[in-house]
C-alpha cells in the first residue's frame, strides 16, 4: 500500500536536520533551491526503484498523424516500459525499438500494414520507421519517475522513501555549504539498504526460464515456477 508524503513536510524535515532558517527567496537555501533538491533526490530515488518495479508506471493513449513521423511523449515521461499499436478490438501489436538497419528513409508504398513499424525515442518524441501513413491508436506504458512539480505536490511511495529523500537533501545542503555530510550519507545508505531488502520477492522465479514462445495462459500458470 502506498503512503502519501507531503513535499512541504519533507522540506521542513531537511530544514530541521540541517538547522536552517525558514526558507525564503533570500536565505542561503532558498525556497526555490530546496524544491530543486527534493526534485533531484526524488528522481535519484526513482532511478533506484524503477528497475523491476512499477511504482511510477502510468498509461497514456497516443495518436499518430498521417505523414508525420513523430508523436510527442507525455510531459512527465521518464522511461518507456511498453508501446502498443491498437489495430482493432482485441488486436494489440507490441512495437519494438528500431536499430540502425531500420533508420532510413521509408520506401515508396511502405505502410504499417505491410511493414512492422518500429520506434526510437528522440528528445521528447517517438519517431517511427516507417512514418505512419494513417491515423493509428497507440497505448504507451511508461514510468513517470518520482515526478514533482511544486512544493504543493504529494509523493506516493513506500515507508522509508521520504526519509531517504530527506537525508539526500541534507547531503546536498551540506555539500554545497562545504560542510561535512558523512553522518547524513551514512543514514541515507542505511535507509537505502532497507528499501532494497524490502524489494526482494520471496516468491519470484529462482531459475530463469525462456517463456517467449509460451502462450499467455501458460505464462500465468503457477506450476512452472517450481
Amino acid at each position: 500500500m502506498a503512503v502519501a508524503f507531503l513535499i512541504t513536510d519533507i522540506q521542513e524535515r531537511v530544514r530541521d536536520r540541517c538547522d536552517l532558517p525558514v526558507y525564503t527567496a533570500n536565505t542561503k537555501v532558498t525556497t526555490a533551491a530546496i524544491l530543486r533538491y527534493v526534485q533531484e533526490s526524488a528522481r535519484e530515488l526513482s532511478g533506484i526503484m524503477e528497475d523491476g518495479d512499477w511504482h511510477f508506471v502510468s498509461t497514456a493513449p497516443l495518436v499518430t498523424v498521417a505523414g508525420v513521423a513523430t508523436v510527442a511523449l507525455p510531459l512527465n515521461f521518464s522511461q518507456l516500459t511498453r508501446l502498443c499499436w491498437l489495430r482493432g478490438p482485441g488486436d494489440v501489436f507490441v512495437l519494438e525499438a528500431a536499430n540502425l538497419e531500420d533508420v532510413h528513409p521509408a520506401l515508396s508504398g511502405q505502410t504499417w500494414d505491410l511493414v512492422s513499424p518500429r520506434y526510437r525515442i528522440v528528445a521528447d518524441t517517438l519517431e517511427f520507421f516507417p512514418p505512419p501513413a494513417a491515423v493509428h491508436q497507440l497505448e504507451l506504458r511508461y514510468s513517470t519517475g518520482a515526478f514533482i512539480a511544486s512544493a504543493a505536490d504529494t509523493l506516493n511511495g513506500q515507508v522509508g522513501w521520504d526519509t531517504w529523500i530527506v537525508y539526500n537533501c541534507c547531503c546536498i545542503v551540506k555539500q554545497r555549504a562545504g560542510e561535512d555530510y558523512a553522518a547524513f550519507a551514512t543514514e541515507r545508505e542505511r535507509i537505502e539498504q532497507r528499501i532494497k531488502t524490502k524489494r526482494k520477492d520471496p516468491h519470484g522465479v529462482v531459475q530463469p526460464r525462456d517463456m517467449q514462445n509460451w502462450s499467455s495462459l501458460e505464462r500465468h500458470a503457477h506450476w512452472w515456477r517450481f
